[in-house]
């Protein structure tokens, strides 16, 4: 995300060198957020897999409140890595942002694990599409949420003191 917000700013700046920069300098929060994120994503989707198996409305009722969180939470956590690589703050800081960028534009957010969620989908429609998902499969989707996250970190933005 520090590179694509860059380029939808219209920074012309080299490239490689400072994705290499920035991702030594968000390793460490990066990581841990990924280590925390994902285990829930896949905790709440494995518990999702495995009440497959309860019938009736309970069961059904169940698994659509666990799917409606996974979704928020994959929302937070699409938002808490754009939030990372803009700004500097403490990983719990972080999260709470991005947690209130999430809630406040619900309807964006949405959209945004939409966009995540595509070259996914295209690889369970054939596998074909291998070759555009490992191609374009991260940089593109986050490329087209940085055009989002662009205008929004901007209407929020005070003075400078506190950008990468």
């Amino acid at each position: 995300y520090s590179m694509t917000l860059r380029l939808t700013r219209g920074e012309e700046e080299q490239v490689v060198g400072n994705y290499l920069k920035a991702f030594r300098d968000n390793f460490k929060q990066a990581t841990l957020l990924w280590l925390i994120g994902g285990g829930i994503l896949l905790f709440m989707a494995f518990d999702i897999w495995l009440l497959r198996s309860l019938t009736g409305t309970f069961g059904q009722v169940y698994r659509i409140i666990l799917f409606v969180l996974l979704l928020f939470f994959a929302m937070v956590l699409i938002h808490a890595f754009a939030v990372l690589a803009r700004f500097d703050n403490t990983t719990r800081n972080t999260v709470k942002n991005a947690l209130l960028f999430c809630a406040g534009h619900i309807g964006p957010a949405c959209l945004m694990v939409a966009v995540a969620l595509i070259p996914v989908i295209l690889l369970t429609v054939s596998y074909r599409f291998l070759s555009v998902g490992i191609l374009i499969g991260i940089s593109g989707p986050a490329y087209l949420e940085s055009m989002y996250f662009t205008p929004l970190f901007r209407t929020y933005e005070g003075d400078a003191a506190d950008e990468k």
